[in-house]
């Protein structure tokens, strides 16, 4: 994860979170996150656990790992995107998350569970849907953006075998898979162990959708990071070794020519400084 530094830092920041949680207080994070309508939004009116539902995840085990390897298999979005533009979509989904997604919340917690107290004042204690912790929100919302924009590399069959017909003929029944197949399976997994919450996550899912359409505004924004790009950073020093190395080890050496045409042609150049050539002029 070198030349991705958004994806580094927010998979090192989701283990580490936890860890500090579990070592210096646990269950601290549970003032901050919203598992349950009720009581915190219904009775006690606790509104800025809508601030905090993304800052501070549940102590699930399965969900850290969950959202740790879908952060490191979406590099190739950083790498599509770059890591300003990356970052820029994941703040833009983590606000409009507080407003959409916690609204939706409120308006239901408000309007149908406030109905529901009123005539078992039991519920009152323990009832009502949360909301999904930590950057599983976030994560739905960059399901899109991988969809969309991320190329698929390969595909791959996998043979279940042959059905006779009438004709004497066989046909093969094949199920195909893409290289993307792994990510498919951990967004599975997640959203089967927060299924309490599917209907959040997928309000998450469709501010991704409006955010890439241009009903939401942000896909332009940029932000200011203060971390380099190594993506391009890389790229630069790669362009700057081959161009030494074309002056360096390629000089033309001196021959009586009689045709001035080919004494005064251009040596030939190593086939790595040709691919980066053409990739500038592109």
């Amino acid at each position: 994860m070198k030349g991705y530094p958004v994806s580094q830092k927010l998979a090192i920041l989701i283990i580490l979170i936890p860890a500090l949680f579990t070592a210096l207080s646990p269950g601290l994070q549970k003032k901050f996150i919203i598992t349950k309508a009720s009581p915190y939004i219904t009775k006690y009116n606790q509104f800025y656990r809508y601030l905090t539902f993304q800052l501070f995840p549940n102590l699930y085990e399965s969900d850290i790992l969950l959202c740790f390897v879908i952060f490191y298999l979406l590099q190739p979005l950083e790498r599509c995107f770059g890591s300003k533009k990356y970052l820029s979509i994941i703040i833009c989904l983590i606000f409009y998350n507080i407003i959409l997604t916690g609204g939706i919340h409120l308006l239901w917690c408000k309007l149908l569970l406030n109905k529901i107290h009123n005539t078992n004042e039991d519920l009152n204690t323990d009832y009502g849907v949360g909301l999904p912790t930590g950057l599983i929100s976030t994560l739905l919302g960059l399901l899109h953006f991988v969809k969309k924009y991320v190329p698929i590399k390969y595909n791959w069959e996998f043979k279940l075998g042959s059905t006779a017909t009438t004709n004497n003929n066989s046909i093969t029944n094949v199920i195909i898979f893409n290289d993307q197949f792994y990510l498919n399976v951990m967004y599975f997994l997640l959203i089967l162990n927060n299924l309490s919450t599917s209907f959040f996550m997928f309000s998450s899912w469709c501010i991704g959708v409006l955010l890439d359409v241009g009903i939401l505004p942000g896909m332009n924004w940029r932000i200011p990071i203060l971390f380099n790009d190594d993506s391009n950073k890389t790229r630069r020093n790669l362009i700057t070794r081959a161009s030494s190395l074309n002056n360096t080890h390629y000089q033309p050496e001196e021959e009586e020519e009689d045709d001035d045409d080919e004494h005064n042609a251009e040596p030939p150049r190593p086939l790595a400084v040709q691919v980066l050539n053409t990739l500038n002029n592109s």
